[in-house]
């Protein structure tokens, strides 16, 4: 049985360029006081794990593993304190996945609420030219994952998992966010 599995940084400014959230299949569950690595050098330390159920079956399971890369933050790390915890407080965030042939493709972190559409395109955002294109994976289906009860203070009020299909040839259509199929 493998565990999925996102990493990411509980203040949301610790990781540098080569490092980011991460999403990876586990043989076993994140521990607190694991350590893994976000792609760079450094190794981070779990911190927190959240454990989050498919709303139609409570066996389907994502892990959030909350992590840090001050080993002194382990035992002593508040929870009120960290970045999405206070910074969201008063929205309605959501973290949405979007997986391709079992890898992650796209994350988004929308503070409103709003689930991710099905039949549309993923966009990527060039830094340089400041423009959004889409990605060649189209999203074919989401899956909504609710926390367990027993999380005190929750970094998001559901993840979604989105899986996607790559379609190339979708890119030339007149509409580029929408996904065509033959």
């Amino acid at each position: 049985m493998s565990y999925l599995v996102f990493f990411e940084d509980t203040s949301g400014k610790d990781y540098q360029t080569e490092e980011n959230e991460k999403l990876e299949y586990l043989s076993h569950p994140p521990i607190i006081g694991d350590r893994v690595s976000l792609g760079g050098q450094r190794l981070w330390h779990i911190v927190g794990v959240d454990i989050y159920h498919q709303a139609e079956n409570h066996e389907d399971i994502i892990y959030l593993a909350h992590c840090t890369v001050d080993p002194k933050q382990i035992e002593s790390i508040d929870r009120a304190n960290w970045f999405r915890v206070k910074a969201y407080q008063d929205r309605d965030p959501n973290l949405q996945l979007f997986l391709g042939e079992g890898m992650l493709v796209h994350v988004n972190k929308n503070l409103i609420g709003k689930k991710p559409e099905t039949g549309y395109l993923l966009p990527q955002y060039n830094v340089q030219e400041h423009t959004v294109n889409s990605k060649p994976w189209g999203v074919v289906s989401v899956t909504a994952y609710l926390p367990s009860p027993d999380i005190d203070l929750t970094c998001y009020n559901v993840v979604y998992i989105g899986q996607c299909v790559y379609v190339p040839e979708a890119l030339p259509s007149k509409n580029k966010e929408e996904l065509v199929t033959a």
